[in-house]
């Protein structure tokens, strides 16, 4: 990557999560902002391959040449690509466009006059804008009706089966091995560290980023004889509609082995932070890692390589095929920090 091309980034990130007088909406989490530059370079990564723009050359204006309508053609045939050549899903589409339609605004914002404290949709006036708007629209209807892939069945698992996982995880903290000989610290701390990462998503089906952000004191608290996770508007992705959610309580047989992992094991991963699960190196969790870990413990216990994105649609699709009333419903949605509108149309597979 070029310096130019570095600098051009480390400003559109500003452009994301910074206030600025010239922005028409709310700035987006670091999270956020992160898959959007993610998604960019792999913009960018195909017009260097499938196109030979060189290396030194790369600039965001390679994939959005003009704000107007003519200026989303570059992204329109990225998206073809994806879906014809990499056969991604809608969802994927999906982010690929707003992570797309989000430089735009970048790019763009000077020739902007649009009022959105008028009522006027943000960047309206941009024409480009609006039609990445128009797709993204499209992919989100299209992964609303999108049948289960093929992938993805590979992947799945029936609520029963995940609780199996965890239950079996959870054997595998012992202090010895099979032979009754003493299990290295470090062994210990990453196996206590595994299971608890499955038992408290099953039960606060929640986003990995909870898990990886989990620190005692700020998000983790014990209170009395409970253990809770609290999230403020700035700690998940929806909390922006949402605002503070309700204490989300990790279930009572998950705290021996919470209470030993922070008060003695834990310190054997040698972190060099405050949060809560370290990568074996010491360093905080990342994305990539916990997806890793998640799908190779699962697979090598049920022998399916699930993640866990797909736990919020397991528990949905359980809970609903097993007769929940709309009113636990609605109560489970508020719990995880959507509308139920989004559980029906993303989270519930229970039709397909």
């Amino acid at each position: 990557m070029s310096d130019e091309l570095r600098a051009e980034l480390a400003e559109f990130r500003r452009f994301c999560m910074k206030r600025s007088w010239q922005q028409q909406h709310e700035p987006i989490t670091a999270v956020t902002t992160e898959k959007y530059v993610d998604h960019l370079r792999r913009v960018l990564g195909w017009l260097y391959k499938e196109h030979g723009v060189p290396l030194a050359e790369l600039r965001l204006r390679h994939a959005l040449p003009s704000a107007e309508r003519s200026g989303v053609s570059v992204a329109f045939d990225y998206i073809e690509w994806l879906n014809t050549e990499r056969s991604v899903s809608a969802f994927t589409q999906g982010l690929a466009v707003r992570s797309i339609m989000q430089a735009a605004k970048f790019l763009y914002r000077d020739e902007s006059k649009a009022r959105p404290d008028e009522g006027e949709k943000a960047y309206h006036d941009l024409m480009v804008v609006r039609e990445l708007r128009k797709m993204a629209n499209e992919s989100k209807a299209a992964g609303k009706i999108a049948p289960r892939s093929a992938d993805e069945k590979l992947k799945w698992l029936e609520w029963p089966e995940f609780v199996t996982v965890v239950q079996e995880l959870r054997k595998e903290c012992a202090g010895r091995d099979s032979q009754g000989r003493q299990r290295e610290g470090s062994a210990v701390a990453w196996s206590l560290q595994r299971y608890l990462i499955f038992a408290i998503l099953s039960c606060i089906p929640d986003r990995q980023r909870t898990l990886r952000e989990l620190k005692y004191g700020r998000t983790l608290f014990r209170e009395g004889d409970k253990w809770v996770i609290r999230h403020q508007a700035g700690d998940y992705k929806t909390g922006r509609s949402y605002g503070e959610r309700p204490p989300m309580a990790i279930a009572p047989h998950v705290y021996p082995e919470l209470e030993a992992f922070l008060g003695h094991w834990r310190q054997f991963l040698q972190p060099a932070h405050n949060l809560v699960f370290s990568q074996l190196n010491g360093k905080p969790l990342t994305e990539q890692g916990l997806h890793k870990m998640f799908q190779t413990s699962a697979f090598r216990i049920s022998g399916k390589k699930t993640n866990p994105h797909l736990v919020r649609d397991m528990v949905v699709t359980y809970l609903r095929g097993n007769g929940a009333s709309e009113r636990e419903l609605e109560a489970l949605a508020i719990y995880m920090g959507h509308s139920m509108e989004m559980q029906r149309g993303t989270y519930d597979r229970h039709a397909l």
